[in-house]
């Protein structure tokens, strides 16, 4: 298979994720208080929901972030790629696909993970996590349009960064002359 036609299928792979990670984030803060508001654009009934507008910025900054880190991983253009690499590209593009995505999914979530009762009632309540939780009170009393806002950009902002890091790390490939 072509290197583009990979790549067009591990960014399929990712817009699903995407979508469906999002989906359920907007689903989860909905449930705890976010407000779901609808704008109606122009005369007619069909309205825009404002909760999915920093989804969809979110969801294009990881396209392009996977676009950019996955294009710095493969080899240049010029020459056909040798057969007996052709599972090694394979893995490469699956490797940033899956680095970017752990990495989103994981800041996303863990802090809702980790500062929920159940964490509390599993980890216990030494004091070094006691101080901890003092010292972020403040973030878990903002409203839930500002938690959903701030822990999609910011997750979506290290994402990115992380990919601006790793394709800069890549192995350049040197062209012949």
């Amino acid at each position: 298979m072509p290197i583009k036609k990979r790549k067009a299928v591990i960014t399929a792979a990712i817009a699903v994720f995407t979508i469906l990670i999002e989906w359920f984030y907007t689903r989860y803060m909905i449930n705890h208080g976010l407000e779901n508001k609808t704008v109606s654009m122009g005369a007619g009934q069909a309205g825009i929901p404002l909760v999915t507008l920093p989804a969809i910025g979110v969801f294009f900054v990881l396209l392009a972030s996977w676009s950019y880190a996955g294009g710095a991983t493969l080899p240049t253009r010029g020459r056909p790629e040798p057969k007996d690499r052709e599972k090694s590209a394979w893995l490469a593009l699956l490797k940033v696909a899956l680095l970017l995505m752990a990495a989103f999914v994981t800041i996303l979530l863990l802090p809702y993970a980790l500062w929920s009762n159940w964490a509390w009632n599993f980890l216990g309540r030494n004091q070094g996590l006691v101080s901890l939780y003092v010292n972020t009170s403040r973030i878990w009393e903002m409203t839930p349009l500002w938690k959903y806002v701030s822990s999609l950009n910011v997750s979506a902002l290290i994402t990115a960064i992380l990919a601006v890091l790793y394709a800069h790390k890549s192995p350049k490939i040197k062209r012949l002359k």
